[in-house]
C-alpha cells in the first residue's frame, strides 16, 4: 500500500513570514518515510518531519510535501500558504482634546493631526507611499489654516512605522465640520498595489 502524505502549517503570529510545518503522514506498512518539502518560493526543505520556513516576501505560496516509503512508492499533498503584507492605515484626530471631545472654540487655534502607518503584522516594507490627490486635506472654507505642511513626503514605511503631520486651524464660524484626508496608495514587497481610503474627522464649533 502507498503512504499517505499530510501536514499542518501554522503561520507565526510573532515572526512575520515564518511558517511552522508538521508532517502527519502515515505509512500502512509502518516503515519510516522520507520527506521532501517544496515551499513554493523556489526553496526546498530538509527531510525532517518538522520544518520551520521563513518566507522573504508576502504572497500566496503552494507548499508541497512528498513522502516516500523504503520501496520508493511516493505520495504528495499540497496547500496554499498566505503571507500577508502590512496594511496601510491613516487617522485624523484632535491631539490636544480629551478622547471623545471633538469641540473647538470659535476664533481659537486648534491642531489637527494626520497619522499614516503600516500595520506591524505583515511582512516587508511598503514603498512608494503617497497621497492619491493633490490636496492632502479637504475642509470647510470657514476653517482657516494657520500653519501646516505644504507638501508631505511619505516614501517607505516599515511594518509598525508611522509618520505624523500637524495642521493648525482657526474656526471663523460656528457649526459642524468634517475634515477629510486624501486616500493613500503604496506598493508592498511583492510589488502589489496597496490602497487605503480617506480618513475623516467630525467636529463642531459651538455658538
Amino acid at each position: 500500500l502507498p503512504p499517505r502524505a499530510a501536514f499542518t502549517a501554522v503561520v507565526s503570529g510573532s515572526t512575520p513570514g515564518e511558517v511552522i510545518y508538521n508532517s502527519q503522514s502515515t505509512n500502512p506498512e509502518d516503515e519510516p518515510l522520507t520527506h521532501t518539502w517544496a515551499f513554493g518560493d523556489d526553496t526546498t526543505g530538509s527531510s525532517n518531519i518538522k520544518e520551520i520556513h521563513s518566507f522573504t516576501k508576502p504572497g500566496t505560496f503552494r507548499t508541497i510535501l512528498t513522502v516516500a516509503n523504503p520501496d520508493g512508492i511516493t505520495n504528495a499533498t499540497s496547500r496554499n500558504i498566505t503571507i500577508p503584507a502590512p496594511r496601510l492605515e491613516a487617522s485624523l484626530r484632535l491631539p490636544n482634546n480629551r478622547p471623545g471631545n471633538t469641540k473647538v472654540q470659535l476664533g481659537k487655534e486648534f491642531t489637527v493631526r494626520l497619522r499614516v502607518w503600516a500595520t506591524p503584522d505583515g511582512l516587508g516594507a511598503l514603498s512608494n507611499v503617497k497621497f492619491t490627490t493633490q490636496s492632502i486635506l479637504t475642509f470647510p472654507n470657514w476653517l482657516a489654516v494657520v500653519t501646516g505642511p505644504s507638501s508631505v513626503e511619505l516614501g517607505t514605511l516599515l511594518p509598525g512605522e508611522s509618520k505624523v503631520f500637524d495642521w493648525v486651524f482657526k474656526a471663523t464660524n460656528v457649526g459642524k465640520f468634517t475634515i477629510v484626508s486624501s486616500g493613500l496608495s503604496a506598493t508592498d514587497a511583492a510589488d502589489r498595489p496597496v490602497t487605503r481610503g480617506p480618513a475623516s474627522l467630525n467636529g463642531s464649533v459651538p455658538g
